[in-house]
């Protein structure tokens, strides 16, 4: 079923379009940290790395606008717009209606779960592959003030247990910079909150 998979996400990103090129990219990068960080990772997980963002081949919004939908509280919309996406894609498979809710459902959790074991592993290969493959083009378009803040709710995202993984990270002069100062910033605010 894996291959039927792959075929599908690699049919549903045109070669012809940049940002369809660069949203395959990050979702193939997500699905290989899923493998990295944990090698036995559900079929259905694996999926949700390659499908999670997908509703950005769509209808890419600009980047430059926050989301007026925090992520934290609910299912943001390009996250609902994923799981449809993904729904109506496998679909098409013969994947088996539980396997496919599964997905959907991972797809569509906040990214600051953590109660979902799964949901916490796709926020953690989401945001390694921000900082492995698009943190230096992210800085490149939006510029300093708009990278740090990415950066900063992406650390937010990323579990504590991951971080460390950040220090072998090959990252370019400028982010690693951000990434160091934020992270010690999240550090000295959580010695700040009192247990």
């Amino acid at each position: 079923h894996f291959d039927s998979v792959l075929r599908l996400c690699a049919a549903l990103h045109r070669a012809d379009v940049p940002r369809a090129v660069s949203a395959r990219d990050h979702a193939l990068d997500a699905w290989q940290w899923v493998l990295r960080l944990d090698p036995w990772a559900s079929f259905e997980v694996q999926v949700a790395a390659l499908f999670h963002d997908v509703e950005r081949l769509v209808a890419e919004p600009d980047p430059r606008r926050p989301s007026l939908v925090p992520e934290e509280t609910e299912c943001h919309p390009s996250q609902k717009g994923s799981a449809r996406i993904a729904e109506r894609a496998l679909g098409a498979l013969s994947l088996g209606r539980a396997s496919i809710a599964r997905i959907a459902a991972l797809v569509c959790m906040p990214a600051r779960r953590r109660d979902d074991a799964e949901r916490a592993l796709l926020s953690d290969a989401d945001a390694l592959s921000f900082f492995s493959l698009n943190s230096a083009g992210y800085a490149d378009c939006l510029g300093p003030a708009r990278t740090r803040t990415k950066i900063r709710s992406t650390l937010a995202e990323l579990g504590p247990a991951r971080r460390p993984l950040l220090a072998r990270m090959k990252l370019r002069r400028d982010v690693r910079a951000m990434v160091v100062e934020e992270l010690s910033r999240l550090v000295v605010s959580s010695r700040a909150t009192p247990a």
